[in-house]
């Protein structure tokens, strides 16, 4: 299965003389990136495009403390 590609959650049957949709249900997804293309994680978990935030507090107390 290529999840680089829509996924449906209902598809259209068509038979003689009705149409009906039908629910689709996957099991077991892995998260996939859609931005790199890659499986593994979520894009909106992307470490390489949502880098980590530092607070302006914590940067300042990294300053302040002797290494």
């Amino acid at each position: 299965m290529d999840l680089s590609k829509r996924l449906f959650d209902e598809i259209l049957v068509e038979r003689d003389g009705y149409v009906f949709k039908l629910a689709v249900v996957y099991e077991r997804l892995p998260d996939f990136c859609h931005h790199f293309h890659v499986i593994g994680h979520h894009i909106a978990a992307c470490k390489w495009l949502h880098s980590p935030r530092i607070d302006n507090k914590e940067a300042n107390e990294k300053k302040l403390q002797p290494e």
